[in-house]
């Protein structure tokens, strides 16, 4: 957040409506607390467990699930896991309890799928699958070989597909085989281990995409 909240500054955003928290792991909420700290948040939704201390300080904490949706400025939000029954709870890994949000303006759209596995895919594709086609998808977790299925990357046949990984991480995300599925079905990859910052902008006219490493390469 010693980029983040300088760069929100900066826009002039000194508070923050809301904001969301995918699900308990420190490279999704990591940064949250010192971003609390720094401007007022007016509400959290997220997977997270009820005593968490990130919630503790916010007045307005609510459990994200299937269902949830808000309107802002003309743009549509749409969350579509967990399921809204709690059957989430019953999962083996907070990773598949993650918040699945739907960000769609005119015919543009952004899938933020956290860190859900292929369980939580098979869930989606059932229940959503109308909904899952997207202009942009932030891949589940990170390229993992537990994720992206078959019928998850027909679902959401991305135009650009987004993997967030550390540089040379040591879990080796993303995985090879991941990265040639989504090739494979027409999607342009961007990797934030190779690109730096995916930085997206997106309107109801249409999206633009920018590398940071390729837009502001150095000399050296």
């Amino acid at each position: 957040n010693r980029i983040l909240v300088p760069a929100l500054r900066a826009l002039g955003i000194a508070g923050l409506d809301g904001m969301v928290l995918s699900h308990d792991d420190s490279d999704h909420t990591g940064g949250a607390a010192s971003l609390m700290q720094a401007m007022p948040v007016g509400w959290i939704s997220s997977s997270l467990p009820a005593a968490h201390p990130l919630l503790r300080s916010v007045a307005d904490a609510r459990r994200c699930h299937d269902g949830e949706s808000w309107d802002w400025d003309g743009v549509r939000f749409e969350m579509l896991h967990p399921a809204q029954d709690g059957n989430d709870a019953k999962m083996a890994h907070d990773n598949d309890r993650s918040c699945v949000l739907r960000i769609g303006v005119g015919k543009y759209s952004v899938l933020l799928a956290g860190d859900i596995g292929k369980d939580s895919e098979t869930r989606l594709v059932r229940e959503h699958a109308d909904r899952l086609y997207t202009s942009l998808l932030v891949v589940p977790h990170h390229g993992s070989k537990g994720s992206s299925s078959l019928d998850f990357v027909a679902a959401t046949l991305p135009d650009y597909a987004v993997f967030t990984a550390g540089y040379r991480n040591r879990f080796g995300h993303p995985k090879q085989e991941v990265l040639q599925r989504y090739a494979d079905s027409g999607a342009e990859l961007l990797r934030s281990d190779e690109d730096g910052a995916i930085l997206v902008e997106m309107d109801a006219h249409g999206m633009e995409v920018e590398r940071y490493r390729r837009t502001h390469r150095r000399y050296w």
